[in-house]
C-alpha cells in the first residue's frame, strides 16, 4: 500500500433475500473492471443481505477511471435495483496498515 492510494468503505443493504445476488454482482464487476487494486466484501454475521466492502485504488486517477468504467456503468442500475436503500460510501485514504505502507 502507498499513502497516495484512495479507497471507499461501502455499506449496501439488499432487499430482503437478495443479498447473495448483490454480493455476487458487486464482486464480479469489481474484479472485471481491473481498476480496483485491492478489495474485500463481507456480510455481517447473521445479516447476508448487507454488504460491507473496502476498495483501494492505486491513486485518484484509477478511482476516476473506475467511476467512469463502461463495465461499472453497465451494471450500476442492476445494483441499484437490488438495494433496499441508497447505501453509504465513504472516501478514505490509508494512514496505517498491516501491509507495509510506502510513503510517496
Amino acid at each position: 500500500m502507498t499513502d497516495n492510494q484512495v479507497g471507499y468503505i461501502l455499506t449496501m443493504h439488499a432487499k430482503p433475500g437478495r443479498g447473495k445476488e448483490l454480493h455476487d454482482l458487486v464482486a464480479r464487476v469489481t474484479a472485471e473492471s481491473g481498476d480496483v487494486e485491492s478489495w474485500i466484501f463481507a456480510a455481517p454475521d447473521g445479516d447476508p443481505d448487507t454488504l460491507i466492502g473496502i476498495e483501494f485504488y492505486k491513486d485518484d486517477a484509477a478511482l476516476a477511471a473506475h467511476e467512469e468504467s463502461p463495465i461499472v456503468d453497465a451494471v450500476r442500475n442492476q445494483i441499484f435495483e437490488l438495494l433496499a436503500d441508497g447505501g453509504e460510501r465513504t472516501l478514505i485514504r490509508p494512514t496505517a496498515s498491516s501491509v507495509p505502507l510506502l510513503r510517496s
